[in-house]
């Protein structure tokens, strides 16, 4: 049963989110792509050993391949994908945290004191946005341009709300939702390595299967090329190019951290739900534990730029 991974529950940066799943898609493409065709250049040669004239096949599917890893790298989808998806978290974490009165957004009853903690929150949005229109241009992409601050509704939100509303909404909304997301994120990563775990061996097997009865010189066909080629170097390739696959996706990586995080956040629902915890009673402590679980969550955002070669995003995650 494919699982359902909660929306992006924020009342901003749903643009960012969106631009982001559009870039890993095309990165995905490209990378299988590129990957399959390198694999049927392999192929071909291999089978050439036999019949030369399928080394035009080898040469054109090859190149192919580098020309697909060329538009790849010019694009610098993994970096493009990396900036937008830190932008639309950065937002969605600031928004959580002036909503319910967390971090550097604490609840006040002074009118100006809002009024200047509002346009604090609104220049650190522009501030993100900024940011990411550089490094977009940086990595030779085209940065979003239907995001408008002005269009950000700051009144339709929590602030005015008793702390125990307040409270109640970051569970669900914030902790309970982003705790779901890690768990499905978890599983779906453990499910694609699980995939690869099964499929390598099997083709090692398969190849050194066929290269023992080569090697015992008995023969599949006498007339089938494609039964009677080196089907063992054939494996092999094929081995790398899903050994190549897993480890540019890095499916192990991501259910690790994304299984840490999920359980991080069970544990900060364990710390807010506690009826003897001061985070239900105090303003202060609540606003504390608000920054608390955000950069938590932020720690698992910078982990995406050691999977890339950007660096220094963002610093102040």
């Amino acid at each position: 049963m494919k699982k359902e991974i909660p929306i992006f529950n924020a009342d901003v940066g749903h643009e960012f989110d969106s631009k982001s799943v559009e870039l890993k898609k095309k990165n995905s493409i490209f990378t299988v792509s590129y990957l399959f065709f390198l694999f049927l250049g392999a192929l071909f040669a291999d089978l050439s050993i036999k019949n030369n004239e399928t080394m035009w096949l080898a040469i054109a599917f090859t190149t192919l391949a580098l020309i697909l890893y060329g538009l790849k790298t010019f694009q610098n989808f993994i970096d493009q994908w990396t900036y937008t998806r830190v932008a639309a978290e950065t937002i969605k974490s600031e928004w959580f945290k002036f909503t319910v009165g967390g971090g550097d957004y604490p609840i006040s009853d002074d009118s100006e004191t809002e009024d200047y903690i509002n346009k604090s929150f609104l220049n650190k949005v522009n501030e993100v946005y900024e940011d990411y229109k550089e490094n977009i241009r940086k990595s030779r992409g085209n940065p979003l341009t239907n995001f408008d601050i002005s269009k950000i509704n700051i009144e339709s939100n929590y602030r005015n709300q008793p702390l125990d509303q307040r409270i109640d909404f970051y569970k669900k909304q914030r902790i309970q939702n982003q705790q779901k997301w890690y768990e499905n994120k978890t599983l779906i990563m453990k499910a694609k390595e699980n995939r690869y775990q099964i499929f390598f061996p099997v083709v090692i097997l398969l190849g050194l299967t066929l290269g023992i009865l080569r090697l015992l010189n008995i023969e599949l066909s006498e007339n089938f090329i494609f039964l009677n080629s080196d089907w063992f170097s054939i494996m092999i390739a094929l081995a790398f190019a899903l050994d190549a696959m897993n480890s540019l996706f890095q499916h192990e990586r991501l259910k690790l951290a994304y299984e840490k995080s999920a359980n991080d956040l069970s544990e900060s629902f364990k710390q807010i739900s506690d009826p003897s915890n001061d985070v239900g009673t105090s303003e202060e402590v609540f606003s504390e534990f608000v920054e608390d679980v955000e950069n938590l969550i932020s720690s698992e955002h910078k982990s995406w730029s050691l999977t890339t070669s950007t660096r220094n995003l963002f610093g102040n995650l």
